[in-house]
């Protein structure tokens, strides 16, 4: 996506009606985003059959994609719908949950699975584990560490990956992921106050 941007395939961007703290973040000219959730409050929790989600990780991910609704639109303007991928159902719910006023929002939140031969304009993966143990599941199984290259190979200009660093880091995926991209994304700390 490094070459691809959303304005390339069609889309206008709003700058006046782009929230102040994610104008650095969601400018058509940042392709690719790495927000580092250490600084947001809380830690993962267990959900149903044992998922997992991040109540504060989901908040921002929430936050984020109805930005992003809001400030790009195509030719004919009708509103992007960024497309929401976590590994985790119960980190799916909690985001749904927060996007309650938009169906359509909703709809475009999805697991990885379901994710898997579609490509989508924008595309937010929200890795949900954050925990002082450095425990990352399944993620960490060889037969399922696609999960993080199908994620990551789903969008078409933009790309917003949400996770841990205390957490993921030390797991050779994530350690990988982060130094293929420090050249080519915008790097960033999530702020509390988002």
């Amino acid at each position: 996506i490094s070459n691809r941007t959303l304005d390339v395939l069609g889309y206008i961007w709003n700058d006046n009606l782009c929230p102040s703290q994610f104008r650095e973040l969601l400018r058509p000219d940042n392709p690719c985003i790495i927000i580092n959730t250490d600084y947001l409050p809380g830690q993962e929790e267990v959900g149903f059959e044992g998922s997992k989600y991040y109540s504060e990780e989901a908040l921002l991910v929430a936050r984020l994609a109805e930005a992003v609704n809001q400030i790009y639109v195509d030719q004919h303007g009708n509103h992007l719908l960024p497309t929401i991928l976590s590994p985790y159902s119960a980190q799916i719910g909690t985001i749904r949950e927060y996007l309650q006023q938009n169906r359509e929002l909703q709809d475009h939140c999805i697991t990885i699975y379901q994710a898997q031969g579609r490509e989508y304009p924008c595309v937010i993966i929200s890795f949900a584990r954050k925990n002082p143990y450095r425990w990352i599941g399944f993620l960490a199984e060889p037969e399922l560490r696609a999960q993080t290259y199908v994620a990551c190979s789903r969008p078409m200009a933009k790309l917003i990956i949400l996770f841990s660093f205390s957490t993921f880091r030390g797991h050779r995926d994530y350690d990988i992921l982060l130094d293929r991209c420090r050249d080519n994304a915008l790097i960033i700390d999530a702020d509390p106050n988002w």
